[in-house]
């Protein structure tokens, strides 16, 4: 499993035997082109910020 987390998004992708899973390719100008299959899911936004009066907090 190769992963990527970044501020907003947690990106999964399949690795086995060294093989990288793929979708069906796609036509990209007149080129089958394969493409990775990842599974995104969205993990909020902002993590941290201030309300009106000042006062910071962490979370949504």
């Amino acid at each position: 499993m190769v992963a990527d987390m970044g501020t907003t998004t947690f990106d999964v992708a399949a690795v086995r035997a060294d093989q990288i899973f793929v979708t069906p390719e796609v036509m990209i100008d007149e080129h089958d082109v394969p493409i990775v299959a990842i599974r995104a899911v969205g993990v909020g936004g902002t993590l941290a910020g201030a309300n009106g009066g000042g006062l910071r907090h962490v979370g949504s």
